[in-house]
């Protein structure tokens, strides 16, 4: 499954972010040129190698799914300890506060109790609009 048009139209506006979008481009270019559905509570992902015998980022291809920090780390190279946190800043310059608050906002359930300084921050409330805009996803379920 890619994404539909309405999902495309309803993340425009995000990937024009200016702290965030590119990120969030990268991650909607991986769903659709994987077809991989866009899940929260996963990230998906594996260590494969690319045709320069670099390790890097790959999709995880049982699963078929991952969450918006998993897709926007496809392609990457993993940091020397393998650390997704370590190499989304590696690779966007997110702190690890706002990795913190960009995954509760994406990947946790809506009912969850949220911290009133988390739930207020600029990262969480991307990562919750980006999940809004997507609409209903899957819940990984191992």
């Amino acid at each position: 499954m890619s994404l539909s048009e309405q999902q495309r139209k309803n993340l425009i506006p995000l990937i024009l972010h200016p702290r965030f979008g590119k990120m969030l481009q990268n991650a909607v270019l991986q769903w659709e040129k994987e077809d991989v559905n866009p899940t929260s509570g996963t990230y998906g992902l594996t260590i494969g190698v690319n045709p320069e015998n670099k390790e890097i980022y790959k999709f995880s291809h049982k699963a078929k799914q991952c969450c918006l920090l998993g897709a926007a780390l496809i392609d990457k190279t993993p940091n020397a300890i393998g650390d997704f946190e370590c190499a989304i800043y590696d690779n966007y310059f997110i702190s690890k506060n706002e990795y913190f608050n960009l995954y509760l906002g994406f990947d946790s359930d809506p009912n969850e109790v949220i911290s009133e300084i988390n739930s207020k921050s600029d990262s969480y409330m991307f990562g919750r609009n980006v999940k809004i805009a997507l609409g209903e996803l899957n819940k990984f379920v191992s």
